[in-house]
C-alpha cells in the first residue's frame, strides 16, 4: 500500500479547501440572486396591481395609417377587420387585422368620426354624408334620407354626429344637430320614428348606442347630458349628467356612451369615465385621467385612454379598480374598440398609427 508523501497531501487539502470555499461563495450568490428575483416581483406587483401580469406578451401589431389621423376604430363582427376613419380625407380604411395589411379604401364625401357595421358585417354606415358601405366590395350603396329627400348634415359638415346600428341589424340610429334621433328601417331606407330630445342642454349628439338587448337607446349631447329612450315606445326612459368642461378636438367628438352586454351604461367626458346602473340610474363608478370608453364583449372589462399619457387603460366593471396599462401612443387616442371574442384591443390615434394589443391575459 503505497501513501502520498507529506507534501501531497497538503496540497490536496488546500485544494479541496480552495474549491470548497468557491462552492460555498457560488452558494451564498445564487441564495442572493434568488431572494432578489423573489423579492423584486413581489415589490412591484404590491405597489402596482394594474401590471402584476407585465412580463407576459400584450403588444401584437402596429398598422401605420399615413398621413390618416385617427379618429374611430372598430372591429367587423368576425374580427378579421379594423375599420378606421378621420382626418380630413373623407376616407374610410379596411385592414386586415391578423397581417396588418389594407384591404380597402373607402372614399367618402364627408369627414368621418364615427361608423358602425351591421351585425352581419356586410355593411359599413358611415357618419360623414351617413353613407352605406358595401364591406366586400367596398362599393357605396347610398345613404340615408329624410322625408324630404335630403341628405340629414350637421353643421361640422358630416352626415350626424353619431350612428349605431340596432343589435338585430334592422334599425339605424343617428345623431344630428337638429334635438331629434332618428331611426330608419335598413331594409327601406326610409325614416321609422324620430325621438325627440326634450329641454335639450346641446343641440349636438356626440355619440349613440343601443343595449345588447336592443330595448334602450342611449345618447350622449355635447355638454353631457344622457338620454335614455324605450326603442318599442319611442318614451324617454331617464336623463343622467357627466359633468365636466371638453375641449374638443377638430372633427373629434367630445363624448362617448357605450353598453356593457349587463345592461351598464357608460359615459366618457371632462377627463372622466363614469359606469351607471340603467335600470336605477345610479352612477357606479367613476374612472379618472380617462377619455373614450369601450366595454368588452362580456362586460366585464372596460378600456379607456389616458389623459395624461396617451395609454390605454383596462379597468375592472365590478368594482371599478384598474387592471393594465398599455403605452405606445405618442398623441392623443380617439377610437377603441374590442375584437368580437374579447382577445384584441385596438386603439387608434391622432399619430396616425393603430396599435393591437392581447388583453386577454389582463382581464378578470
Amino acid at each position: 500500500m503505497t501513501t502520498d508523501p507529506p507534501a501531497s497531501r497538503s496540497a490536496q487539502w488546500h485544494s479541496r479547501s480552495w474549491w470548497a470555499s468557491v462552492g460555498s461563495i457560488a452558494t451564498v450568490l445564487a441564495l442572493g440572486v434568488a431572494a432578489l428575483a423573489w423579492w423584486f416581483p413581489r415589490s412591484a406587483d404590491s405597489s402596482t396591481p394594474q401590471n402584476r401580469n407585465s412580463a407576459k406578451p400584450s403588444f401584437v401589431d402596429v398598422i401605420q395609417t399615413g398621413t390618416a389621423e385617427v379618429t374611430t376604430t372598430t372591429f367587423s363582427p368576425d374580427g378579421r377587420l379594423v375599420a378606421t376613419g378621420g382626418g380630413n380625407d373623407h376616407t374610410v380604411r379596411l385592414w386586415n387585422s391578423t397581417t396588418g395589411e389594407l384591404v380597402r379604401l373607402l372614399r367618402g364625401t364627408a369627414v368621418v368620426n364615427a361608423m358602425a357595421f351591421s351585425p352581419d358585417g356586410a355593411t359599413l354606415i358611415t357618419n360623414g354624408g351617413l353613407e352605406l358601405w358595401n364591406v366586400a366590395t367596398g362599393e357605396p350603396e347610398g345613404s340615408l334620407r329624410g322625408g324630404r329627400g335630403a341628405v340629414i348634415y350637421s353643421i361640422t359638415g358630416g352626415g350626424g354626429e353619431a350612428v349605431a346600428f340596432s343589435p338585430d341589424g334592422k334599425t339605424i340610429a343617428t345623431g344630428t344637430d337638429d334635438n331629434y334621433i332618428h331611426l330608419w328601417d335598413v331594409a327601406t331606407r326610409e325614416e321609422m320614428r324620430s325621438l325627440r330630445i326634450a329641454d335639450p342642454v346641446s343641440t349636438i349628439v356626440d355619440s349613440i348606442a343601443f343595449s345588447a338587448d336592443g330595448k334602450i337607446l342611449a345618447a350622449c349631447g355635447y355638454e353631457g347630458t344622457i338620454w335614455l329612450w324605450n326603442t318599442t315606445t319611442g318614451t324617454q326612459l331617464r336623463t343622467l349628467t357627466h359633468p365636466g368642461e371638453d375641449r374638443p378636438a377638430l372633427f373629434l367628438p367630445s363624448r362617448q356612451v357605450a353598453f356593457g352586454s349587463h345592461g351598464n351604461l357608460a359615459t366618457s367626458g371632462g377627463g372622466t369615465v363614469r359606469i351607471w346602473n340603467t335600470s336605477t340610474g345610479e352612477l357606479s363608478h367613476i374612472l379618472t385621467d380617462s377619455n373614450q370608453v369601450v366595454f368588452s364583449p362580456d362586460g366585464r372589462t372596460v378600456a379607456t385612454a389616458s389623459t395624461r399619457d396617451y395609454s390605454v387603460q383596462l379597468w375592472n366593471v365590478a368594482n371599478g379598480a384598474p387592471l393594465h396599462s398599455f403605452p405606445g401612443h405618442t398623441d392623443m387616442i380617439a377610437g377603441l374598440s374590442f375584437s368580437p371574442d374579447g382577445r384584441l384591443l385596438a386603439a387608434g390615434g391622432i399619430d396616425h398609427t393603430v396599435r393591437l394589443w392581447d388583453v386577454s391575459p389582463f382581464q378578470p
